[in-house]
């Protein structure tokens, strides 16, 4: 059971690393909209935002910069992460086509159980039975 659940972990780094692009991805478009806002402030004022304005947008560039380097930081592990889980599924897939196919599924797609079950014909049941399967087997290969 404790390989099982390394295993989830282990798959789970794929979609982990997206959702962390997506947020930081959020954040500097958040950023970048403060700062425009504050150019956009300054120049409707003649530029006599004052220093408080120039801080602001100085400040938001630096953390701009910040999450930029955050965001190809995150991206480099997760191409990482992708090409260690596709090679363990892949594996998982040599083995046997339905495992494997079960976690790229949940694993690659991102598909919820009840999806998986659907698209592969099984019921919940089933479904729950062949990834646990999968799991073993992916373990062995982490």
């Amino acid at each position: 059971m404790d390989d099982e659940k390394e295993a989830m972990r282990y798959l789970r780094r794929y979609h982990d690393a997206a959702d962390n692009i997506e947020s930081l991805t959020a954040e500097k478009e958040r950023i970048e909209g403060t700062i425009y806002s504050l150019t956009a402030n300054m120049s409707d004022t003649g530029g006599s935002g004052g220093s408080s304005s120039g801080d602001k947008i100085g400040d938001g560039v630096a953390r701009l910069c910040d999450i930029v380097d955050q965001i190809n930081a995150e991206i480099v592990m997760y191409q990482k992460s992708r090409e260690e889980v596709r090679r363990v599924i892949n594996r998982v897939k040599d083995k046997n086509i339905t495992l494997g196919q079960c976690l790229h599924y949940r694993y690659i797609d991102g598909k919820s159980a009840f999806a998986v079950a659907n698209d592969m014909g099984f019921s919940t049941r089933q479904e729950r039975r062949v990834h646990r399967q999968a799991l073993e087997i992916a373990a062995r290969y982490m």
